[in-house]
């Protein structure tokens, strides 16, 4: 998945909704670091994007509490498909891609320092543990999220070897 300016991005897959949030808060970072030009590490960035789902599964699930009848029913399906698709697409290369594009966007941090790396198994596998360490985390929040986050973790640390 190319970064949320490239012409390939959806804005409806499983990071559509969130990618533009990410990216004003790591070129926000980057900004408030400018002075001291350290490449961000990948497992921060991945972290932010788990933030970013989970804040967003928290207001679907309020107003999931806040709709009558069925309609809070239907959000709550939303929810657990939604879930599903971030947790899958994680668990790909293509999330290790997303991360290395958004990081090669915003370019040397403070116009100095070193490139971020590019995606290998390695930086897979620890961007899986910390997104899978910010769901389990938030597993009170929002069902669902801490066996996704258990699922990511496992991946991740099976692929460290």
């Amino acid at each position: 998945m190319p970064g949320p300016d490239g012409p390939d991005f959806d804005p409806h897959g499983p990071l559509g909704p969130i990618a533009h949030a990410v990216y004003g808060r790591l070129t926000d970072r980057v900004n408030a670091v400018a002075l001291n030009p350290q490449p961000l590490p990948p497992h921060e960035l991945a972290r932010m994007v788990a933030q970013q789902f989970v804040s967003e599964m928290v207001q679907l699930k309020n107003l999931a509490g806040a709709l009558p009848g069925d309609g809070g029913a239907a959000v709550g399906k939303q929810i657990t498909a939604r879930i599903q698709a971030f947790d899958d697409y994680c668990g790909t290369g293509a999330f290790a891609q997303f991360l290395a594009d958004l990081l090669r966007k915003i370019g040397p941090h403070g116009g100095g320092g070193e490139h971020p790396p590019r995606p290998n198994e390695r930086f897979g596998a620890i961007a899986r543990l910390a997104v899978g360490a910010e769901l389990h985390a938030a597993a009170g929040l929002v069902e669902g999220l801490g066996a996704a986050g258990e699922k990511l973790m496992q991946q991740g640390l099976k692929q460290l070897g």
